[in-house]
């Protein structure tokens, strides 16, 4: 297995990433870490897992998330491939549970599971739920025919990748994850949903601007019409309000708390609410 981590001034939370990767029951085969031009100390941080990991460091000079994305996953070397963020952390068992479901399912060609929040308010007591739910999470059957498989936590066979190539977009102006979504739905590839293979993830994207936010809903729409996905398209369409209110509510919780403390501030107080550029 493979893992492709890009990264653009991630020095905040690269670390927890890595020790993540560090602490799987079941050792990753080749962990790359793409650089996209990062100016702060992101790189300094992961350098100093080389003695840790079986760790590969590319540079991809072209500005944003699709290239560094793009060039990681042709270099990987892995028949699995995985892609996370900077932000996600993998639950201790992760890798072994991916690689067992590949292996006892051949004709699944992507998945993705539970993606849980661990910066938002009561994140401990879900931690706590997730584990003692996890013994009989080993009997649901998974969802078949998910969609769609986010980019914080997306594993596809490396054919898988091949395959969607050719029906890929690759417009920096859409999401890149949902263009390999929509070009796994044109190329026949079968997804699931996998409830035992789970990552935590920050909720610093509502911490963005609304405007940004709006922005990144009316995206997501963008990219599913882009692919001509009519029905789809449509159907979004009609959820994009509840959307950005769901969007709105998290807005102003997490405006609002400090995960650091774990206590709410009131956001002209927050001194430690940081601004993430977005990738779109």
């Amino acid at each position: 297995m493979s893992v492709v981590i890009p990264v653009y001034n991630e020095e905040d939370c690269i670390t927890e990433c890595l020790d993540a990767v560090v602490a799987q029951t079941r050792l990753i085969d080749e962990v790359i870490v793409v650089d996209n031009n990062s100016t702060d100390g992101t790189m300094a941080i992961v350098n100093t897992y080389a003695d840790k990991l079986p760790l590969v460091v590319l540079n991809e000079p072209e500005q944003g998330l699709l290239y560094s994305r793009t060039t990681g996953l042709n270099a990987a070397q892995g028949d699995i491939l995985a892609r996370f963020d900077a932000d996600t952390r993998l639950s201790e068992t992760w890798c072994e549970t991916v690689i067992r479901y590949m292996e006892d399912n051949p004709d699944l060609d992507a998945m993705t599971g539970p993606t849980l929040f661990y910066d938002i308010p009561g994140s401990k007591r879900q931690e706590r739920k997730v584990r003692e739910l996890l013994p009989k999470l080993a009997d649901v059957p998974p969802e078949k025919d998910t969609w769609p498989i986010s980019g914080n936590h997306m594993i596809l066979r490396k054919g898988a990748w091949e395959a969607v190539k050719p029906y890929l977009l690759n417009d920096p102006l859409l999401h890149e994850d949902l263009d390999i979504n929509c070009a796994a739905d044109k190329a026949g590839l079968t997804m699931w949903y996998c409830h035992t293979v789970y990552v935590w993830v920050s909720a610093r994207r509502y911490r963005s601007p609304l405007k940004e936010l709006k922005h990144y809903i009316q995206t997501t729409y963008d990219t599913i019409e882009a692919h001509g996905l009519a029905e789809r398209a449509e159907w979004y369409k009609g959820q994009m309000p509840a959307v950005y209110k769901n969007f709105r509510f998290r807005w102003l919780i997490q405006n609002n708390y400090n995960p650091e403390t774990g206590h709410f501030v009131p956001f002209f107080l927050n001194r430690n609410k940081k601004t993430r550029v977005s990738p779109v």
